[in-house]
């Protein structure tokens, strides 16, 4: 099927569907298939609050999490400049789960906490990478 148009709920094409569907409605289609031509609409079912960031999803299921915690996090192996600036950050490479470790601090600040593999936290959580 293809989009003949798209109309936004004020516009006329779609009036029609405000009246009853009021603020939930986003959008009006026609679309055609063949010989056919379809009217679908898209409509607002259900709404909630968004995690604003990676970080506010960290900070509020991980108790216990310092800024100075190294914490495992996925880095693909052909993201060169992104594994060269954690080694030079003083990220430690760990062969064994192939993940990178990494402050939570320097993790917050380069923007990768949604890279954070939170499976393998419990066993880096009791690792010593200070030496």
């Amino acid at each position: 099927m293809r989009v003949i148009k798209t109309f936004k709920p004020n516009k006329p094409g779609a009036k029609r569907f405000y009246k009853q569907y009021k603020e939930q409605l986003v959008a009006v289609r026609y679309r055609q298939h063949q010989n056919t031509i379809y009217t679908t609409i898209e409509l607002v079912i259900e709404q909630r609050p968004a995690y604003s960031t990676p970080e506010h999803y960290l900070n509020h299921k991980i108790l216990n999490v310092n800024d100075d915690d190294y914490l495992p996090i996925k880095v693909s192996f052909d993201e060169t400049e992104l594994r060269y600036a954690i080694k030079s950050n003083g990220g430690k490479w760990q062969t064994e789960d192939k993940v990178w470790a990494l402050p939570y601090g320097l993790i917050k600040v380069m923007g990768l906490s949604n890279r954070v593999q939170q499976h393998l936290m419990p066993k880096y959580s009791q690792m010593d990478f200070y030496n």
